[in-house]
């Protein structure tokens, strides 16, 4: 069990706290608690969206500002340096405003775009009507696009050789 869902659900609890150290405890703290019942009683529903919930719970308890990047997790072939630093600069700029949301927002954001959750599993796991699913959705993703926009027309710092 551990193979295979804390990799997903530490992503998931790094992204929204924004401290690896919180979010490999709040982790462990789930997987352990399911070890120590000897296991997972499927009357709670299927698996997945309950490791989410419990994890989503924990990350509640920690929550705090955030003093740290989140980790990335792109691999690839390595781009120009000035490429790199736009992805950068991009990548910081959405993980602010990621972590801007308000948090019944940034959760649902989170599962849905990032862990491949679907609106039913969202669902289950955070304990909501499918309705509120969608909504907590499409405002999420409506107040990142407004803040995403402006931050696209903010001029850019150019790189130093040019």
């Amino acid at each position: 069990m551990f193979d295979r869902h804390a990799p997903a659900l530490y992503r998931f609890a790094a992204r929204l706290l924004s401290d690896g150290r919180d979010a490999e405890d709040a982790v462990q703290d789930v997987l352990l608690s399911v070890w120590q019942r000897n296991g997972f009683d499927p009357s709670r529903g299927e698996l997945r969206p309950y490791l989410f919930g419990a994890v989503r719970n924990q990350a509640r308890k920690r929550s705090h500002e955030p003093n740290a990047e989140l980790p990335e997790y792109a691999a690839g072939s390595e781009p120009a340096p000035d490429r790199k630093m736009a992805i950068a600069q991009t990548s910081r700029a959405v993980t602010e405003a990621i972590h801007e949301l308000p948090w019944g927002q940034r959760e649902v954001l989170l599962l849905f775009h990032y862990e491949d959750l679907s609106l039913k599993e969202i669902g289950e796991a955070l304990k909501l009507d499918l309705s509120a699913v969608k909504s907590r959705l499409h405002r999420a993703r409506e107040t990142l696009r407004a803040r995403l926009h402006s931050y696209a027309l903010q001029p850019q710092p150019e790189g130093k050789d040019k």
